[in-house]
């Protein structure tokens, strides 16, 4: 029989590694193609936040979990938010993803959701403001500028790991460009804050009122 040299083993691993990134990366494709289609046909109804976060909170200590992190939750907010829960949840758990990602060992995050008056649009005065902050590595300021660009990956993929949570792992750079399109699709934004070294808190606003306005809209 023919033994496997610890050369041609390395050379498999590296293989086998580079094949189920690939394979991650076709996955993504195929789920940013499929958002696309969903986002057309959005479902928007009232929405218990409350229990939109105590879902996300479970899965976030489980995930923060594997990586030893600390996670803390702080939400507050008013109830009856008009939207599309499933796609408000996926926008959110795309946010904290990144943040475990891009978060060393034993760090930690920190998420908030609250219900906050603001004069920024004419005709709303109320919105849900969720925030996910992390102590991580942070971002340049010309990264800023790119990070909701679709297929953008932030720092040198060369030095990611394959995965979904170890760190710096690397992804196909639509995370936040598909939460950029589900605040979007809500008449909301997104407002960033970064330093390299120090971290990022990602703050999403969602207006209350102008979501049921346009609720005939999205609904088909």
């Amino acid at each position: 029989s023919t033994s496997v040299t610890p050369d041609q083993r390395e050379m498999l691993s590296g293989m086998s590694d580079q094949i189920s990134r690939l394979t991650d990366k076709i996955r993504d494709i195929i789920n940013i193609s499929e958002l696309e289609y969903e986002l057309k046909s959005s479902q928007f109804q009232d929405i218990d936040v409350a229990e939109m976060f105590h879902s996300i909170e479970q899965e976030t200590i489980m995930l923060a979990g594997q990586r030893n992190q600390t996670v803390h939750f702080d939400v507050a907010v008013r109830a009856g938010f008009n939207g599309d829960g499933p796609k408000i949840r996926l926008a959110v758990m795309n946010l904290v993803l990144n943040a475990i990602r891009f978060t060393p060992d034993h760090g930690s995050l920190n998420i908030s959701a609250a219900t906050v008056q603001l004069q920024q649009q004419p005709d709303c005065d109320t919105y849900l403001k969720i925030s996910v902050q992390d102590n991580g590595i942070g971002l340049e300021e010309s990264e800023l500028k790119r990070i909701f660009m679709t297929f953008y990956e932030v720092k040198d993929v060369m030095y990611h790991s394959s995965g979904s949570i170890e760190f710096q792992s690397s992804g196909l750079g639509l995370g936040l460009p598909i939460a950029q399109k589900i605040v979007e699709l809500h008449r909301g934004w997104f407002d960033v804050q970064s330093k390299p070294g120090q971290g990022s808190m990602f703050t999403i606003y969602l207006p209350y009122s102008r979501n049921r306005e346009h609720e005939g809209k999205n609904n088909v």
